[in-house]
């Protein structure tokens, strides 16, 4: 948390001698304040903060989302001074919607953050500079993403849109995110078991149930600690 304080400071200081406006608003504070406003808003989620709880319990076992909340606006992050906030797919994913058709498919982007588009502006990252250039890309890249769910989030989604190509993008932390991975059995079995599969792509609506109330959860949470600081 520290490190993130002290990045944020010299962010706004490099800001400021810039002459460029810069948004101090925490993320929460930007998603209570759209909230406000009248929009269903959440903030975006990683896959791996799942981990320690092992996803969520159905009637059916256990459920671990690989996407996000499906078609919500989302806050995602900020580094050059305004908060990026996008429209989320049909699976919680940071591109356009209704792409999910095979045939309309070219290109399927997997990564992290870096995929994702990190503090990108939408039509600035990856997925957008190809599909500007006329190339069918969807991007299925999540922050915090290691090696194992990348191979899970392909397995979940990609097969079913037969892409030509698959853009793997690799970061060299990814090494630390696969340790990390392979102490989750349920995605260490993406790797073990080729048929192995939560069939996510058909639970969007479940998925969103559990993910909108772990995201009201947290916010509840977050109130409560800022209430108790002053």
């Amino acid at each position: 948390i520290l490190q993130n304080i002290n990045k944020n400071i010299s962010r706004e200081k490099i800001a400021y001698k810039k002459n460029i406006a810069y948004d101090k608003r925490t993320k929460m504070e930007v998603v209570e304040d759209l909230l406000d406003s009248g929009m269903e808003v959440y903030p975006s989620l990683y896959p791996f903060t799942l981990i320690e709880t092992g996803g969520f319990d159905t009637q059916e076992g256990k459920l671990f989302p690989l996407g996000g909340i499906s078609k919500v606006t989302t806050v995602y992050c900020n580094e050059s001074g305004n908060w990026i906030v996008y429209e989320s797919d049909e699976h919680g994913f940071n591109n356009p919607k209704k792409l999910y058709n095979a045939k309309d498919v070219e290109i399927i982007i997997v990564g992290d953050s870096f995929a994702k588009g990190s503090c990108v502006e939408v039509n600035k990252n990856v997925g957008a500079i190809l599909r500007n250039s006329g190339l069918k890309t969807i991007s299925l890249s999540g922050e915090g993403n290691g090696p194992l769910a990348q191979l899970a989030t392909l397995k979940e989604y990609g097969k079913h849109l037969e892409p030509l190509i698959v853009l793997w993008f690799f970061y060299p932390n990814d090494i630390l995110d696969l340790k990390r991975e392979l102490s989750f059995s349920l995605l260490r079995k993406y790797y073990m078991n080729k048929n192995f599969a939560q069939n996510l792509i058909y639970k969007q609506k479940k998925i969103d149930f559990f993910l909108k109330n772990f995201s009201e959860d947290t916010l509840k949470k977050a109130k409560k600690r800022k209430k108790k600081s002053f």
